[in-house]
């Protein structure tokens, strides 16, 4: 069987920043690509720091920290943030530097991708079959060492884990995890609390939060569609849901992120 892919756009950002810019220590649950088009990018993931220069790319895997500084007068960068929806690809982390065939797909995204930071559009389709075809020739680069992995859980832990992260966002009862799982809930809750130090509950809702910034941000869907997709019997329970935790509504927070 051959390598497959198949790719989630969720937006992307292609703009040029002088020197001192940086964006501070930040994570997210989706992958990024990060091309530096001009200059020079310092980037940051973890304990590792690394400096891009024309061409060269760097493949930020789900809840990896990092952050970026721009070094020199002016610099140009693309970025690309996506979810792998499934295919047989094993990713590669780290920087990537360029070679001819990394420069063809450049030259191919900077035509897809308008200046500013846009959720995917009508080009989105043919953006993501050139990034898919992109991560494919990739895979076979010379990349460097990824940066440490976190540590590690035992297998119930990470089981669970897997679970909340494959599921996007949707919001899960500790219960509907526990029998999916096929273990009690009081088991579940205590060892998840002993390995991480926190309740699985505020785990799952920590994620289902930061999923709902993401589409708030980015998504030009309704809330109510939004509500629905993470699991929300109406759009009531979503809207007591995101204000008891971010102080404000969805629509509030929409509307402040995008004015």
């Amino acid at each position: 069987m051959g390598t497959r892919l198949e790719i989630g756009l969720l937006y992307h950002r292609r703009d040029c920043f002088e020197k001192g810019r940086h964006f501070r220590w930040h994570e997210h649950p989706f992958w990024q690509i990060e091309f530096c088009r001009s200059g020079a990018v310092e980037v940051r993931v973890d304990d590792r720091t690394t400096i891009l220069r024309a061409g060269d790319c760097y493949l930020i895997p789900p809840r990896q920290r990092h952050s970026f500084a721009y070094l020199e007068e002016r610099n140009a960068y693309l970025s690309i943030k996506y979810e792998l929806r499934e295919g047989n690809l094993e990713p590669r982390v780290g920087r990537i530097r360029s070679d001819d065939t990394t420069m063809r797909f450049l030259n191919l995204l900077e035509g897809l991708v308008p200046n500013g930071e846009h959720a995917p559009g009508r080009k989105s389709a043919g953006l993501a079959r050139v990034l898919e075809g992109l991560l494919l020739h990739l895979s076979e680069a010379d990349t460097e060492p990824p940066a440490p992995k976190a540590q590690a859980f035992g297998e119930l832990v990470s089981r669970v884990l897997r679970i909340i992260d494959d599921g996007k966002g949707r919001l899960r009862q500790v219960g509907e995890l526990a029998e999916e799982i096929g273990v009690t809930q009081g088991h579940l809750r205590a060892r998840f609390k002993k390995e991480t130090g926190a309740s699985l509950k505020e785990k799952v809702d920590a994620v289902c939060m930061e999923r709902a910034r993401l589409l708030l941000a980015y998504s030009d869907r309704s809330v109510s569609e939004l509500a629905a997709e993470l699991g929300f019997p109406d759009l009531f329970a979503f809207s007591r849901f995101f204000k008891a935790r971010q102080g404000m509504s969805p629509r509030a927070f929409r509307k402040g992120y995008k004015s």
